[in-house]
């Protein structure tokens, strides 16, 4: 149900392969796969749930996408993942809460404008300053400090 939905709806078996139906490749609204599959499952969604390799397979038609996820499968992903258990003080964390809630909402506004066409993309080298007058590298600083600590144990 999570994958393929509502079989002979959103799939039909076809070799014991749950296959999707024009519902969801072709839907007659004219929606796309994306927007035609959450209306029977949930595969198309993140959380915290076994996405079926099958689901994929058939989301993922063009020959780029399919290259794209192999290229992905193979990289060292989990080396690259920051701990979660790399924790920042009592203190680094309400450091760092008041200037990511500020760098956040600029992040946001300018990447809106700049999406919107009201703000040049130009302008992104007066961005990165504006966030490192934040104090951006005081939380890079921050975050690593905790990595360090936590690389300790």
């Amino acid at each position: 149900l999570f994958n393929f939905g509502i079989e002979g709806v959103s799939y039909k078996m076809e070799n014991g392969y749950p296959k999707y139906t024009d519902e969801i490749t072709k839907n007659p609204k004219k929606l796309p796969m994306s927007q035609a599959m959450p209306l029977y499952f949930r595969a198309s969604y993140n959380g915290t749930f076994v996405q079926d390799k099958r689901y994929l397979e058939q989301y993922q038609a063009l020959p780029e996408q399919k290259d794209a996820l192999q290229v992905w499968l193979k990289t060292e992903q989990t080396k690259y993942v920051y701990p979660r258990f790399a924790t920042p003080t009592v203190d680094e964390s309400k450091e760092m809460a008041k200037i990511m809630n500020e760098v956040g909402t600029t992040k946001d506004e300018y990447m809106i404008k700049t999406i919107l066409g009201t703000e040049s993309a130009d302008n992104f080298d007066k961005f990165v300053t504006q966030v490192k007058n934040m104090g951006i590298d005081k939380a890079i600083k921050i975050n690593q400090d905790a990595l360090d600590r936590y690389n300790k144990r």
